[in-house]
């Protein structure tokens, strides 16, 4: 690690610390934060979350990895991007070496591994023994990819038994309760698996109930388990599906033999023969099933050994480290080569059971959920700083790739076309098998429309569809850093001539044909669109006994650049922590009253003008509806609300409020006794004599205030909803913090629980249905004060809707009076939406100039307000993306 690498790290490590201490600051100012303690709260420790991966990822060396579906020809390309100049890729396996092309990788053309594999110069510090560096999976990547192939593989047409799931989920918290935390995983690990989950398979009925039925018992109680129960927890995950759940429990249970570590060593025979070494697919066969005699032993760097079954390492094998004898390219010294399993198409089968029941299914279903879960686990954990996606000929099949693509490049290089201006293309479109677009078959499509045809099956139709990276990397430049490839092993005798099994030219008879081809080549449109440089690119697909692997290289050698892994690190810690920030900065308070009050009035003149475009652009009523929450929503939410009580009552049990008239004791008493009953104690008579706690309405309206808040900061930090939307970032975090801000003056969540509790009063109506009307009313609450910003004509008169704007005076919101008998129509329709826009935008500004004096009940503490100003300015997004 270089001396810039670690000074990155310090500052994550910094930021994380900050971190900290905002959240003690939001504890210890409730009234400040009021609504918005608990996003903040949650926000700040999915920051700490992501530093953490950054750290880790600056003090890693940077990596380019090979990618793309099966069969898309990434074999060659990585062999000869890793060979050395006589065509060998020699590893180091203890003292001696071998071949990884001749004597470790599989042979033949069929799929050949399910693990990433990582070429490095650097030594690996394995045992003098145990020369096979491999890097494992953990107890939660385990259930990770269980869950991934459940949904991504299995089609769920039936929603769960909500009833039955929540009992199993409670038995489960019941046995955790008072245990101590014994698991390899933490509960900030149990939260990144219900990001993963809820991430990658929100559309799914079951993953949506899982979020209020699963995932608030199921953080607290995992890590408390033993063993079998917390098997029984995570096989929730995927229904009980029992080939899952003892797969896990197998996998796992190497894993605690050799007490969880992040990376293990092996002897060579793990890799030699080719025939059963672990990088081959097919080692997996068998996998779930007892073990023969075919083990190996693991060793740990503290000394513990294990013997485990091969398909059983094969599987828990993250990546196999193959340390390179010779170094192939200068950038090899700071820069890793991955070598990713193909991308798989997904089964989308209707019968998990049927599927599980047939022979050797298991290992399917694992295979396919770890080759997509290991891209997006590098992905995520930030390891990947440049990609060589290569993709074959004809049309594409892995319907998946779009998205997992589309996810990378956000990552890597911007979410949008104005964040990838100005930075490094680290994005390598490899079209390979060149040859095969030579190919005369009758019937074909003319000559002309050839390259067309490639760039549309394997770039545009494919990825632009979708998204659009492919048409507008940057505001005015297409995606063009497209290449093409050609593997010189597969004799292309039709135009090439040969000397033995070297190339030694174009045929004669064939030049002709190659150099009309090439002019319908540089004369497509497309390609002068996405190819930089059309003629370098063709050319290098003609090099001899290259195929164009030399021509990258070159290309690759500028983004082989640690600069620009520190630059990426640095540029998504700046992205992660400035929406952060300034939502914090709303809560740090200027002394000057008239200061703040001309800053608030100038604030929503700029909201005003921005959202007067947005209204101009119709979609207005879009920005609002994204605002709501649908009553849906709110039912699943409510199952939280018993849980907490619950939670609250066992920490300190105090009477709950009625709902309603409630029978006084006493009462009951004398009815029973007469002047012979004993008086009530006065603290079971008088809940009042208690603090009171939240009833079921007050803390299902607190629930969905904090939920609705969520929604809105992350609205506000969507840079695809700013863009559609027309605001910019601070502008949009602005308007929904004052929006906040103003719910909490008008008191929304307080009106919203009396509301609530209004239609709670009926002793004859099913729960589940109590429920809808209760979870309706709130996401009516919610949707008058988007609508209306609490001068909601129904309910305040026009008095009240009379305000003082610009030196004029305006009625908001006036309702048009009832014609008598036959309306009079103009000619033209009535401005009612231009009327409601502009009433919006007038109680939006008075929204904001009332929230410049609103103390939300607190009194204002100077040096807990510095303690805030000092933490934004720890925060400063700036500092990483000047230093770095």
């Amino acid at each position: 690690m270089t001396i810039d690498d670690q000074k990155l790290v310090e500052q994550c490590e910094a930021g994380i610390k900050t971190l900290a201490g905002v959240d003690e600051w939001v504890r210890a100012n409730p009234q400040a934060t009021g609504s918005s303690g608990e996003a903040l709260l949650r926000e700040s420790n999915r920051l700490a979350r992501a530093l953490r991966k950054e750290a880790a990822t600056a003090a890693r060396k940077m990596c380019v990895g090979v990618f793309g579906p099966s069969q898309s020809g990434k074999s060659y390309l990585i062999s000869a991007l890793a060979q050395d100049a006589d065509g060998s890729l020699l590893t180091a396996l203890g003292d001696e070496s071998a071949d990884f092309i001749q004597d470790i990788n599989p042979a033949g053309g069929k799929e050949s591994t399910g693990l990433v594999t990582r070429f490095t110069l650097t030594p690996s510090g394995a045992p003098a023994m145990f020369p096979v560096k491999l890097r494992l999976l953990s107890e939660l990547d385990i259930v990770k990819i269980l869950t991934n192939t459940y949904y991504a593989d299995c089609r769920h047409l039936t929603p769960p038994d909500e009833d039955a799931l929540a009992a199993r989920v409670d038995a489960l918290a019941k046995k955790a309760k008072g245990e101590p935390w014994r698991a390899s995983f933490s509960e900030d690990d149990m939260i990144d698996l219900k990001e993963y989950v809820t991430r990658n398979f929100r559309a799914t009925a079951v993953v949506q109930r899982l979020e209020h039925l699963y995932w608030p018992k199921a953080i607290h109680a995992a890590g408390r388990l033993a063993p079998e129960d917390r098997a029984a927890l995570f096989e929730i995950l995927w229904d009980e599906a029992k080939p899952f759940t003892a797969l896990y429990l197998r996998l796992s249970g190497v894993l605690d033999a050799l007490g969880y570590p992040d990376e293990a060593f092996c002897g060579k025979e793990a890799l030699l023969p080719r025939e059963t070494s672990i990088i081959d697919v097919e080692t997996l066969r068998g996998l779930g099933e007892t073990e023969g005699a075919d083990s190996l032993e693991l060793v740990t760097k503290d000394g513990r050994r294990v013997a485990a079954g091969r398909s059983e390492i094969a599987a828990l094998t993250a990546e196999l480290a193959i340390t390179m004898r010779h170094k192939p390219d200068d950038f090899f010294e700071h820069t890793d080569l991955l070598d990713f399993p193909g991308y798989r198409s997904r089964l989308k089968t209707d019968d998990v059971a049927r599927e599980l029941a047939k022979p050797d299914q298991i290992r399917q279903f694992f295979l396919r959920g770890k080759v997509a879960y290991l891209f997006e686990r590098y992905k995520t954990d930030l390891e990947l700083t440049s990609m060589l996606l290569c993709i074959g000929p004809s049309n594409q099949e892995v319907q998946d790739l779009p998205a997992v693509i589309n996810d990378w490049v956000s990552d890597a290089a911007g979410k949008t076309p104005e964040l990838r201006q100005g930075r490094h293309t680290t994005l390598f479109l490899v079209l390979t098998k060149f040859d095969m677009e030579f190919e005369k078959k009758k019937g074909a499509v003319d000559d002309e429309t050839r390259w067309s045809n490639r760039l549309h099956a394997s770039l545009l139709d494919f990825f632009g569809k979708q998204h659009d990276w492919p048409e507008q990397w940057t505001p005015d430049q297409p995606f063009n850093n497209t290449y093409w490839l050609r593997n010189p092993k597969f004799r292309w005798e039709a135009v090439i001539a040969f000397d033995g099994d070297r190339e030694t030219g174009i045929r004669p008879e064939q030049e002709a044909y190659v150099s009309d081809m090439k002019a319908k080549f540089l004369n497509t449109p497309e390609v002068r669109r996405h190819f930089a440089d059309p003629e370098a690119a063709w050319n290098a697909a003609f090099t001899l006994n290259d195929g164009g692997v030399a021509f990258l290289r070159r290309q690759l050698r500028p983004v082989c650049d640690p600069a620009i892994k520190r630059r990426q690190v640095a540029d998504r810690v700046a992205d992660n922590l400035r929406p952060f920030v300034e939502h914090l900065r709303r809560f740090h308070r200027i002394d000057d009253k008239a200061a703040l009050r001309e800053q608030q009035r100038q604030l929503g003149m700029r909201l005003a003008r921005s959202l007067a475009l947005t209204a101009q652009n119709q979609r207005f009523g879009e920005l609002l509806r994204a605002m709501l929450m649908r009553d849906h929503e709110l039912y699943a939410l409510y199952y939280q609300v018993e849980n907490r009580l619950m939670r609250e009552n066992e920490q300190a049990p105090v009477p709950q409020p009625s709902v309603g008239s409630a029978a006084s004791a006493q009462d009951i008493m004398d009815d029973l006794f007469g002047d012979m009953a004993p008086p009530v104690p006065a603290s079971a008579e008088t809940p009042e004599a208690a603090p009171q706690p939240l009833d079921e309405a007050g803390a299902f309206a607190e629930l969905v205030v904090g939920a609705w808040i969520e929604q809105l900061n992350a609205l506000a930090a969507d840079p695809v909803r700013q863009r559609y939307f027309g605001l910019e970032a601070e502008d949009f975090g602005q308007l929904v913090h004052e929006i906040i801000q103003g719910m909490s003056r008008l008191g929304l969540e307080k009106d919203m629980a009396q509301a609530v509790r209004d239609v709670s009063g009926y002793r004859n109506i099913r729960r589940d249905k109590l429920i809808w009307r209760q979870a309706s009313m709130a996401a009516y609450c919610i949707s008058a004060f988007v609508d209306w910003l609490g001068f909601n004509p129904a309910s305040v008169p026009e008095a009240k809707r009379t305000i003082q704007l610009a030196g004029r005076t305006r009625t908001l919101f006036g309702q048009q009076p009832d014609p008598e008998g036959y309306p009079a129509l103009a000619a033209e329709p009535l401005a009612f939406d231009r009327q409601y826009y502009t009433d919006w935008l007038a109680a939006l500004m008075h929204l904001i100039e009332g929230n410049a004096d609103y103390e939300g009940g607190q009194t204002f503490d100077p040096e807990q307000n510095a303690r805030l100003g000092r933490l934004i300015n720890n925060l400063n997004p700036s500092v990483f993306t000047q230093d770095n």
